[in-house]
């Protein structure tokens, strides 16, 4: 199965999917941004979705969604809320100042306005909301949500070769990083980097060395090496 991208979607997130092991295709959707098997995805940072919301764009797009009936569709909304100011007034008689919401405000009323988007979506559409973290949490939901589509046609697991080298031995185990695949194997092997300069780096050293490599895996890398 091959997870389709639109075209204007950014290109680390694809190469994020790659190094994770799966086909991907770029094109150009009429509607929504990602499609796994039978989920259809549209992809919004939090800035973007709210300003989808005020210029009605949105609901546009959401219908449009909704009318492919042979997908599920699904809104994804990632990413820093964007600062807002309120004003409030101090006192009886005194002018209203403005200050600035807090992170922690921000992310409360986003998720006042999706779960009262959801509960109309619901009530009206087949679409279903999410909100995650950031890119990388995104990027998660796209490996997991693929790998549990193609379970029932039996996941293959990466083919290690047989050794006969320095080399091959080293693409072995590089291959045997969570998400890195036999793609990424290579391309680390590619880039001349030994195994002891790998274990020497930090999470943020890997992410800005090898590009589609997100925050989260780079961890991991960094915790099986150096554990």
């Amino acid at each position: 199965m091959t997870l389709l991208v639109d075209v204007s979607e950014p290109r680390d997130i694809i190469a994020e999917l790659s190094y994770a092991g799966i086909p991907v295709e770029v094109v150009k959707l009429d509607v929504g941004d990602y499609v796994v098997g039978h989920f259809l995805i549209e992809r919004k940072e939090s800035k973007d979705f709210l300003n989808s919301i005020y210029d009605s764009r949105l609901f546009r797009q959401l219908k449009e969604m909704n009318d492919q009936e042979e997908f599920k569709p699904v809104l994804i909304v990632h990413g820093p809320i964007p600062p807002r100011n309120k004003w409030i007034r101090v006192g009886k008689s005194s002018r209203p100042i403005k200050v600035s919401l807090s992170e922690e405000e921000r992310e409360r009323r986003l998720r006042r306005i999706i779960a009262g988007l959801s509960t109309a979506l619901n009530s009206y559409h087949r679409v279903s909301v999410l909100l995650l973290k950031d890119v990388d949490q995104f990027c998660q939901f796209l490996i997991d949500l693929y790998y549990r589509q193609t379970e029932h046609k039996s996941r293959k697991p990466v083919v290690k070769r047989k050794a006969e080298s320095i080399e091959d031995y080293k693409w072995n185990i590089f291959s045997q990083f969570p998400g890195i695949g036999s793609k990424g194997a290579s391309t680390l092997l590619e880039s001349g980097i030994s195994i002891l300069e790998l274990a020497s780096m930090s999470p943020e050293e890997i992410q800005r060395r090898f590009r589609g490599i997100g925050k989260k895996r780079a961890t991991l890398i960094h915790q099986i090496l150096t554990s």
